[in-house]
């Protein structure tokens, strides 16, 4: 359980680092729209135990409720942490009720130091 705790807060502070240097670059309307179809993960149960799938979902949910990052896993393993976009903020919350379902997102993709976050601006 040790373990499972400094994993998670180890990712949830590398995850906080990326994300506020993707806001920061996503303020200055750099990066690429771009359209992935993938699942909705919740990052910290997939980076720890790699948790998926539909017998995943209630954890998914609950786990994202409490705020723990989403993210978006296509059909090649490439990883997308989701954020908000701030002019449009639906998509990415309706994205909080999808865990485990496969959607297809729209949004400004930065890439920083191997990781992919995409801003959300439209589901399906």
């Amino acid at each position: 359980m040790r373990k499972f705790v400094t994993t998670s807060l180890t990712l949830l502070t590398m995850v906080f680092v990326v994300s506020v240097y993707a806001h920061e670059q996503h303020h200055s309307k750099s990066g690429k729209t771009m359209t992935v179809q993938g699942e909705v993960l919740d990052s910290a149960c997939y980076f720890t135990h790699e948790a998926r799938g539909a017998e995943h979902e209630d954890c998914a949910k609950k786990c994202i409720q409490k705020g723990i990052p989403m993210a978006l896993i296509d059909s090649t393993g490439a990883l997308y942490l989701l954020n908000e976009d701030h002019e449009t903020p639906g998509p990415y919350n309706q994205l909080k009720n999808m865990a485990a379902k496969n959607v297809t997102v729209t949004g400004n993709l930065i890439e920083k130091q191997g990781m992919k976050v995409l801003f959300v601006q439209s589901v399906k």
